[in-house]
């Protein structure tokens, strides 16, 4: 099956009834074409497997694990779909596992007291929706976010993290809660401090004073977009340095190394359109806003190794 149909087909929640290996803390996954979602008792963690991927760049995780949950925290699959899902592996009857239901949503419930997390698939990404009970605190909301090599809030206070082989981004939270005549909508932003007790980041809301404490709120942050760039070489970024930058325009300039002379995406009339040479040629790319296009793409190298230490858009 190609990647770009797989991609357009629609993602369910599967239940982990033992066909997703020996850890039974997996409670439900979905799939899209380059990204496994699993959702854990406490966290979630998003891995790279896409099917068309090197396998030189399969499996890195990046994890959102709730901070201090209530202990008796669940997750379960909601707005059952049509259709099953069947595993058959080999020939041992104990490797079979059929007719596991698939799911449009998942829920969390009693993360934090008085909040749920609800999750979904839009635009081929996870959305999460946080829905809170009248008294509910928002600043109990932290997620502890691991695996990524930066973490950040840029100019318009969206959120985003880098990772060796793409970007997350979350645009800027909205908050709004249900009166008599419609949605109101509540001034809200993200928080992000590093993780005291753990390696990681911290990111959580703060919503303006003035809301009703007294009735039910929904958070709604949104997923833009992750993307994975290379050839069928070697493609990396050096994960200490400053090797990603985002435009005020909301474009997310990505520099890189790759020895994919042949197959890495590489656009018109750029400075270098040829590999240079050597091991290793530094890649210069930029992203539309929705990361749903390359605006350009260039080499930068000669014959030997070439290797980015860093930029600064200016």
């Amino acid at each position: 099956m190609k990647p770009d149909i797989f991609g357009q087909l629609p993602m369910y929640f599967v239940p982990n009834k033992g066909q997703f290996g020996h850890d039974m803390d997996i409670k439900l996954v979905m799939q899209s074409s380059n990204c496994r979602y699993s959702l854990l008792s406490r966290e979630v963690v998003m891995t790279w497997c896409g099917i068309d991927m090197d396998i030189s760049r399969q499996g890195v995780n990046i994890r959102l694990a709730f901070w201090n949950p209530e202990p008796n925290v669940s997750v379960v699959g909601c707005r059952r779909a049509a259709g099953a899902f069947h595993y058959l592996r080999g020939n041992d009857s104990d490797r079979h596992f059929t007719d596991i239901p698939l799911y449009h949503e998942a829920v969390y419930r009693h993360v934090w007291e008085g909040i749920d997390a609800r999750l979904y698939s839009e635009s081929g990404g996870l959305k999460f929706d946080w829905m809170l009970q009248p008294g509910a605190d928002p600043s109990a909301i932290q997620l502890l976010i691991t695996g990524a090599a930066d973490v950040w809030l840029d100019d318009e206070g969206n959120l985003a993290a880098q990772t060796p082989y793409g970007l997350f981004q979350d645009a800027k939270p909205v908050a709004f809660q249900e009166t008599d005549s419609g949605p109101c909508v509540i001034p809200c932003r993200f928080t992000l401090v590093p993780a005291a007790d753990a390696e990681g980041w911290l990111v959580g809301f703060e919503l303006e004073e003035g809301y009703n404490r007294f009735m039910p709120l929904i958070i709604d942050p949104e997923l833009n977009f992750s993307t994975y760039l290379g050839g069928t070489g070697l493609d990396s970024t050096i994960m200490s340095s400053n090797t990603l930058e985002v435009t005020p325009q909301g474009n997310a300039i990505l520099v890189g190394m790759s020895n994919a002379a042949a197959t890495f995406p590489i656009t018109p009339g750029v400075f270098q359109p040829v590999y240079g040479g050597g091991s290793l040629d530094i890649t210069i790319t930029k992203f539309t806003s929705d990361g749903s296009d390359i605006l350009f793409s260039t080499f930068l190298g000669g014959d030997g190794t070439d290797i980015p230490r860093g930029w600064n858009l200016t």
